[in-house]
C-alpha cells in the first residue's frame, strides 16, 4: 500500500513518525500495528515538517479518518496545482479536508477565480452559501476604503474580507 516506507531512512521519517502518534497522538503500542497496517502513509507526510504535522493533527484529529487516495491526495492536489496556495494555509486551516472537493471546493474556488479575488480558505469554505457570495460580492462590486479611514476595519471586521495583495486574515 506504501512502498515509500521501504526506502525511507528510519532515522530520519521512520522514528519520528512513530514517536508522534505514540507520544502525541497517544496511539497505543498495542494499537500501533493496526493503525500503520490501516494508514501506512502516516509513516511518510506529504513535505510537512513534523512540526506541522502535529499541528495539523492537533487541530483536526479527523484527519487520521480520511482514506488518502480518495480524500486526502485528491484534495491536496487540487490545492497545490489548480489553486496554486501555500502549504502553510493547510497547516491553519487542516479542515479544508472535511470540506467535498466537487460541491463546496472547486465552485467555490472557480467563482473565486472568475471575480479575480483570493479568500482566505476558512472564509472561502466555511460560509453558508449566500454568505460566500455575499463576501465575494462585497470585493467585487465595492470600493475598498483606503487604510487610513476608520470603515477599513469595520469592512474587514464585519464581512471578513480578505483583500487581494494585502495581507488581513481572517
Amino acid at each position: 500500500m506504501c512502498p515509500e516506507i521501504l526506502t525511507a531512512p528510519i532515522s530520519t521519517t521512520l522514528r519520528p513518525a512513530v514517536t508522534f502518534l505514540l507520544r502525541e497522538v497517544h496511539v497505543t503500542g498495542e494499537n500501533l500495528p493496526g493503525v500503520l497496517r490501516r494508514r501506512p502513509r502516516l509513516l511518510t507526510k506529504i513535505g510537512f515538517s513534523r512540526r506541522d504535522a502535529k499541528v495539523m493533527f492537533r487541530r483536526f484529529p479527523s484527519l487520521f479518518c480520511y482514506i488518502i487516495e480518495e480524500n486526502l491526495e485528491p484534495k491536496f492536489d487540487y490545492f497545490v496545482v489548480e489553486m496554486g496556495r501555500e502549504m502553510m494555509e493547510l497547516n491553519v486551516f487542516p479542515q479544508y479536508f472535511s470540506f467535498s472537493l466537487e460541491k463546496r471546493i472547486k465552485p467555490r474556488h472557480m467563482m473565486c477565480v472568475e471575480k479575480g479575488v483570493c479568500l482566505s480558505l476558512p472564509v472561502m469554505l466555511k460560509s453558508h452559501e449566500s454568505r460566500f457570495r455575499l463576501r465575494l460580492d462585497v470585493c467585487c462590486t465595492s470600493s475598498m476604503p483606503v487604510r487610513q479611514s476608520p470603515f477599513w476595519c469595520v469592512l474587514v471586521i464585519a464581512f471578513d474580507v480578505e483583500v487581494p495583495r494585502i495581507a488581513i486574515s481572517s
